[in-house]
């Protein structure tokens, strides 16, 4: 069975971190959250704690991806949750070992935007 989910790419290390656990979590020192949703999508507003900022559509992402440091934590966040949800399965399929993939994304995200 583990084989089959692994290869529809989902991942049982990649943990769900829910929008009240965000805070804490974010300020824990080697926590990075990244939000992976188009640039014309973050200028409408991105949460706070984002530091690290990847597109997953767009040809880079991968590279980019593999530069970052596997040792550190990773909260991942896009509009709604498919998109980081694809990307921390990669993460986790390439040495990340410690990936979340907040739920429901920046839409259920209930505090303030940074612009």
């Amino acid at each position: 069975m583990a084989i089959t989910l692994a290869a529809c790419g989902q991942s049982s290390n990649v943990k769900t971190l829910k929008q009240d656990e965000l805070n804490a979590m974010a300020t824990e020192k080697n926590v990075v959250v990244i939000d992976v949703r188009t640039p014309s999508e973050i200028q409408e507003g991105f949460i706070p704690q984002a530091t690290a900022f990847v597109d997953y559509t767009s040809a880079s992402f991968q590279t980019e991806v593999q530069k970052l440091d596997t040792s550190k934590t990773y909260v991942i966040y896009c509009r709604s949750g498919g998109r980081s949800a694809k990307a921390a399965s990669f993460m986790d399929s390439h040495g990340f070992s410690k990936v979340y993939n907040l739920e429901g994304g920046i839409n259920n995200y209930s505090g303030t935007l940074k612009q």
